[in-house]
């Protein structure tokens, strides 16, 4: 049976849309040494603190603690509803272009105003 596409949910409020970037253990990351890791992981780091900057992501984050065999490394909140342009934004990122974190990118829905974020546009 194929997944369907719901979207969101039908309730009785207000919802709140946001695209979600989801960041995964990538499939070279086994792969690479730990001085390569450190450096991509700061070209990362800056790659999204200029995303912030420009206005696309309104926050990000990094898993702190995962259970052994779980692959997902950090999410991302973006004020942009396009799936593609968040798509596009995350291929450009220097650890999703080495293999170190896969993307996948969602949307997610929640009560209107559950999540706000200090100095984004919502």
């Amino acid at each position: 049976m194929e997944p369907q596409n719901v979207g969101a949910p039908s309730v009785a409020f207000d919802l709140d849309a946001f695209t979600l970037l989801v960041l995964r253990e990538g499939g070279k990351a086994s792969q690479l040494d730990g001085a390569t890791i450190q450096r991509l992981q700061a070209e990362h780091l800056r790659y999204l603190f200029g995303l912030q900057a420009a206005g696309h992501l309104l926050a990000a984050g990094a898993v702190a603690e995962k259970p052994d065999g779980e692959s997902l490394t950090g999410l991302g909140f973006f004020s942009t509803e396009s799936l593609d342009e968040v798509r596009r934004l995350a291929e450009g990122d220097p650890a999703v272009e080495a293999g170190l974190d896969a993307a996948e990118v969602v949307r997610f829905v929640c009560p209107k105003g559950a999540i706000s974020f200090q100095g984004g546009s919502r």
